[in-house]
């Protein structure tokens, strides 16, 4: 009787410990062994990213996350990420919060890359979000770079350029002409008016000789005065005209200039905008070329890693030994046999 309720204890204990040993793996497999601290990090999207994702801190396993909460900031939404983190583990204030994924078909992960400051977060602050390092991500992130680049930087370009080669051409279209013009027309007056003035001042001589009158009458200081002031007037409309030709003549270089300068511009610029017209299109006719490709490749390869996950949540064993699957065919010779 006794040795009997002797193996009851033994079994009973043996039972216990095993509980206990299972309750402790579990716990140390799901990161809750000890006391955590919460801490959130903010990101636009949280794709591979879910309750249980693991949390490293320089690669050692410290937390998990516990929730994700979408929330609208600035008009933009974003995403909420509350994890849990080993109590009184040291994180620097710079340090900086990154998704990752160890492989293509590896499980995703927020990596934190430990910063410089001696000052930590204080339990419950935020964590500063860092450029996500995924395959996917980055594919994706230099497909719209490249779609910014060019809506951004290339149109906007040759946009101006044939705004200021339109400028260019309504000027010496319009412009130019039209002062050119104007100049003739000046030149041309001056032409036809000179002969006037000298025969009117050939009049006056001869009157002057004809008429018998005194020098002293003629010649005083009021007439000297008003003479005087005629040839000052004249002088100074001379003197006028020749700096509206020069000014025009200015007016002219510059414009040879900036015409030149266009030309320049445009000649030297010529190959590079063409050729990166050339590699744009290349870029895109190859994205486009294969972009149903990349999408099944990435779909399939999402419902592998899916079924594959399921398969492992289902009978984590797999990973180190497998049953094989049945052979139909062979049952169903052997069952025709018998």
């Amino acid at each position: 009787m006794k040795s009997r309720k002797i193996n009851y204890v033994v079994v009973g204990g043996f039972v216990i410990a095993m509980l206990a040993a299972l309750t402790f793996s579990m716990a140390m497999l799901s990161g809750h062994s000890g006391d955590t601290e919460d801490y959130y990090v903010i990101y636009d999207n949280v794709s591979g990213v879910g309750f249980g994702t693991k949390v490293l801190f320089e690669g050692y396993h410290v937390g998990q996350v516990e929730e994700i909460t979408p929330a609208i900031e600035d008009g933009a939404l974003h995403f909420r990420v509350d994890m849990s983190i080993v109590e009184g583990w040291h994180i620097p204030v710079d340090s900086v919060a990154r998704k990752e994924s160890g492989g293509l078909l590896s499980a995703v992960t927020i990596a934190i890359s430990a910063g410089d400051n001696p000052e930590a977060i204080e339990a419950g602050g935020q964590i500063t979000p860092g450029v996500s390092t995924s395959l996917f991500d980055v594919v994706s992130q230099v497909a719209t770079d490249a779609g910014d680049v060019t809506r951004t930087g290339l149109k906007p370009l040759l946009e101006n350029i044939n705004k200021q080669v339109g400028l260019l051409g309504v000027m010496l279209e319009k412009d130019i002409p039209a002062l050119l013009t104007e100049l003739s027309s000046t030149a041309s007056v001056a032409a036809e008016r000179a002969p006037i003035i000298l025969a009117n001042l050939e009049t006056f001589t001869e009157n002057l000789n004809t008429t018998g009158a005194k020098v002293d009458e003629i010649l005083n200081a009021r007439n000297i005065a008003l003479v005087n002031n005629s040839l000052e007037n004249i002088e100074e409309g001379t003197g006028n005209f020749v700096a509206i030709a020069g000014d025009l003549q200015a007016t002219s270089a510059n414009i040879d200039r900036m015409v030149a300068s266009i030309d320049d511009v445009v000649t030297a610029n010529k190959g590079n905008v063409d050729k990166t017209l050339i590699d744009l299109r290349y870029s895109m006719e190859s994205v486009a070329r294969h972009v149903d490709a990349i999408s099944r490749n990435l779909e399939g390869s999402s419902r592998h890693m899916y079924e594959f996950s399921r398969q492992i949540r289902l009978n984590p064993g797999l990973l180190l030994g497998g049953k094989p699957p049945r052979d139909e065919a062979e049952a169903t010779a052997a069952g025709r046999a018998k």
